[in-house]
């Protein structure tokens, strides 16, 4: 079954220089280390907790921290990155004027070079009433691939800054879905930002770096990179150390997010349904009474959020359908 395919109602914005001081920010980041492995980023905690298992099977040399979350800061110095006007002056041009720009999330990755490009993917959504405070991440895709959240869908405009003058990592995006032309901005990428809404627009990354140390991988989901003060060389450990790489080997990749309104109205009903429980009946459903017009004869389970069967169905009605190839070079 097809997920029905919108094109992006949104600009994407480069901002060249990203930073004014961009040796203060790399400062910052080398300072909020260590790194956890990226690939567990693909569960929350209480997801992890829940399923009693970490849905990884593979763990790339790509590492990251939290600076902060939910507009709270936690790391020394991140409230520069948080509310960073520049960031806050594209978001509203994103969204093409929007009145109100309220940050919220900033985090970094530290990028080993790799062979392999970033796949296409889709950002998290983040609806009014749902998002992953609340709701598994899988019923979030499927709620956004279905189109019949539109309108309860939370606007976010995601800043991606690059501090990499090496070869590669071009950022690819498809403004017209998955299926229409890719367009990408072309490296150098050193204190460069891109500005967009990543939550519905596909991207990725172009392999980055033209030095691959294969002694990197493979690595466990407890591996950390660090950067060393005395020497300025990032080191893995897992636990032991696995590999050192040179400062220009690395790219740190700052990655913010702002919530995105046109009136203060609008932004006080999120404010007032930010901690409000899950209406897992209304969004059930919604999309029962979806699959039923389109041929299907799904039953609505005991438990919705864990019956395995279900969650096939759901997201077979409702798939991610990324595009099918990245450039393997840029």
């Amino acid at each position: 079954m097809q997920t029905r395919e919108r094109t992006v109602d949104s600009e994407v914005i480069r901002l060249q220089p990203a930073f004014d001081d961009p040796e203060r920010i790399r400062s910052l980041v080398q300072e909020a280390g260590p790194f956890a492995a990226l690939a567990l980023t693909a569960q929350t905690k209480q997801e992890r907790e829940r399923s009693g298992k970490v849905l990884v099977s593979f763990v790339p040399p790509w590492f990251r921290r939290d600076l902060a979350t939910h507009g709270e800061v936690h790391s020394p110095g991140g409230e520069e990155v948080l509310f960073h006007t520049g960031y806050c002056d594209a978001a509203a041009r994103v969204y093409r004027g929007a009145e109100i720009v309220d940050p919220t999330t900033v985090y970094v990755n530290v990028m080993g070079p790799v062979r392999y490009p970033f796949a296409p993917h889709l950002d998290i959504p983040v609806f009014v009433h749902a998002s992953r405070r609340n709701c598994p991440v899988w019923l979030l895709f499927a709620m956004f691939c279905s189109g019949l959240f539109v309108e309860q869908r939370v606007r976010l405009a995601t800043a991606v800054t690059w501090f990499f003058d090496g070869p590669g990592g071009a950022f690819h995006y498809w403004p017209e879905g998955p299926t229409g032309p890719m367009k990408s901005e072309e490296p150098p990428f050193d204190n460069v930002a891109v500005v967009a809404d990543n939550e519905a627009l596909y991207h990725g990354v172009g392999p980055l770096g033209s030095v691959v140390d294969e002694s990197a991988a493979p690595l466990s989901v407890d591996a950390t990179i660090h950067h060393e003060s005395d020497t300025g060389r990032w080191r893995i450990l897992d636990p032991d150390p696995v590999v050192e790489y040179e400062p220009s080997d690395v790219r740190i990749t700052i990655s913010w997010k702002a919530e995105v309104f046109s009136s203060e109205q609008e932004q006080a009903a999120r404010r007032e349904l930010f901690d409000a429980p899950l209406p897992i009946d209304d969004i059930v459903a919604r999309l029962v009474d979806d699959m039923r017009t389109r041929g299907l004869n799904p039953v609505i389970p005991d438990d919705p959020l864990h019956d395995p069967e279900w969650i096939d169905l759901v997201q077979s009605a409702y798939p991610l359908a990324p595009p099918p190839v990245i450039p393997r070079s840029g």
